[in-house]
C-alpha cells in the first residue's frame, strides 16, 4: 500500500478570457500602463487607460477588420509602425473601437482604395478621429497597405501633440461562445472555454471560479476546480511520469468520467477543441480544454507551450476517406487495364465454320 504525502496546497484565481470579443491595440506616441497578456483587458480597464489621452491630446485611431495579434509578428508587413517609439501593444482588448465611440466625441472617417483620406483632418487638441482602413483589405498585401496609409496620413499631419493607435473591429452581433476561464497556480495552467453537463433535464453550463492544487510526492497533482454551483466541483488527478502528463478521469457531481488518450509531453501543453465524456446517462462536455504543467511565464510573456492536440491522424473521417479512395482507385485501375487488353480476335473456335467476308469497294 502506497502512502501519499501532501507537500503543499496552492489556491489559484481564475480569470475570464474571451479571445472572440478581443482584438489587439497598437499605440504609439502615447504613454500607457503596461498590461499582461492574460487575462484580456476589459472595456472598463481600457477606458481608464485611454481617457487621459482623449482628454489631453488629439487621438487618431485606425481600425482594420479582423486584426489579430499574430499580424504584428510580421515585421515586413509594418515597416513604419515597427520603427515607432515609444510604442506598446495590448494583445487582447475587449471591443476597443466601441470604447472610443462611447466618449461621444469621435468623428468617423475612412480612406479610399489607395489609402488616402476621403475627408482631410487638421491638428486640433481634444479631437478623436476613428479612421477605417476597411477598403484596403482588397489589396494584395493588406497589412503593408495599412502601414503605407498610416505613414502617409501621420506624416502629413505632423502633429506634435497627438497619440495614434491601430486596432481591430469586431462584429459582436454574431453569436459567439461565452468567455472561457484561465486558472493558474505556481506550476499549473488550465483553460476551459465552457463546461457543460447534459442530463435528462437538459444542458447545464458551469463557470469555473477557483483552482485548488495539491502537490504529492508520488509525482501527482490533485486539482479541484470549484464552479458557480457550490455542489459541483470538477476534480482530477494529473499524473507526471516519464516526462509526460496524463489525466485518467474527471470527477464531477460524484461521478467518475473516464477519459482516454489525455496525455502530452511535459514540454508541451495538451489541447483539445472538445472533450465529451459519458457516465450513467450523463454527458460531461469540455469546450476548448487546454492544460500545461510548469511555472507560467510572468507578465506579458505568458503563453501556452506548443500544443499536443487530441485530434489524431487516424480519425474516422480520414479512415473512411482512405478506404473509399482505395476502392475507387482499384476499380479505376482495373477498368483502365481492361481497356488496354482489348484486341481483335486472331482465330475462331471452329476451323470448319464460315469465312468472314468483307466487302470493300475501292
Amino acid at each position: 500500500m502506497s502512502i501519499h504525502f501532501i507537500t503543499s496546497i496552492v489556491l489559484s484565481m481564475c480569470s475570464p478570457l474571451s479571445m472572440v470579443y478581443s482584438t489587439p491595440v497598437f499605440l504609439w506616441q502615447a504613454t500607457v500602463n503596461e498590461k499582461p497578456v492574460f487575462p484580456q483587458i476589459t472595456k472598463d480597464e481600457f477606458v481608464t487607460e485611454i481617457k487621459p489621452l482623449v482628454d489631453s491630446k488629439m487621438v487618431v485611431a485606425f481600425t482594420y477588420p479582423k486584426l489579430l495579434i499574430k499580424d504584428f509578428q510580421c515585421e515586413s508587413c509594418f515597416p513604419y509602425l515597427s520603427q515607432q517609439t515609444p510604442s506598446f501593444t495590448y494583445a487582447y482588448v475587449e471591443t476597443p473601437a466601441m470604447v472610443l465611440r462611447s466618449f461621444n466625441k469621435s468623428q468617423e472617417l475612412s480612406v479610399d482604395a489607395e489609402g488616402k483620406l476621403v475627408t482631410p483632418i487638421k491638428c486640433e487638441t481634444d479631437k478623436l478621429y476613428i479612421i477605417s482602413l476597411k477598403l484596403l483589405s482588397a489589396s494584395s498585401n493588406p497589412m503593408k497597405s495599412c502601414d503605407d496609409a498610416i505613414k502617409a496620413i501621420t506624416t502629413n499631419l505632423a502633429c506634435p501633440d497627438a497619440a495614434y493607435m491601430l486596432m481591430g473591429t469586431i462584429d459582436v452581433s454574431k453569436k459567439i461562445e461565452p468567455p472561457g476561464q484561465l486558472c493558474q497556480s505556481k506550476n499549473l495552467t488550465v483553460y476551459i472555454s465552457q463546461l457543460e453537463l447534459h442530463d435528462s433535464d437538459g444542458v447545464q453550463i458551469y463557470k469555473i471560479k477557483d483552482m485548488l492544487v495539491q502537490e504529492e510526492k508520488n509525482k501527482t497533482l490533485t486539482v479541484a476546480l470549484p464552479t458557480n454551483d457550490e455542489n459541483a466541483t470538477l476534480t482530477f488527478t494529473l499524473h507526471l511520469k516519464n516526462n509526460y502528463l496524463e489525466i485518467k478521469y474527471f470527477q464531477f457531481k460524484n461521478k467518475n468520467f473516464r477519459v482516454v488518450d489525455l496525455y502530452a509531453p511535459q514540454t508541451n501543453s495538451y489541447s483539445c477543441g472538445k472533450i465529451v465524456l459519458t457516465k450513467d446517462g450523463l454527458k460531461l462536455v469540455f469546450k476548448k480544454f487546454q492544460i500545461q504543467y510548469g511555472k507560467p511565464q510572468e507578465g506579458t510573456h505568458f503563453h501556452f507551450y506548443d500544443a499536443w492536440t487530441c485530434e489524431g491522424f487516424a480519425t474516422p473521417a480520414i479512415i473512411s476517406g482512405v478506404f473509399v479512395t482505395i476502392i475507387f482507385v482499384g476499380i479505376l485501375s482495373f477498368g483502365i487495364n481492361m481497356l488496354f487488353n482489348v484486341h481483335t480476335p486472331s482465330k475462331f473456335d471452329s476451323a470448319e465454320g464460315p469465312y468472314i467476308t468483307i466487302n470493300a469497294s475501292g
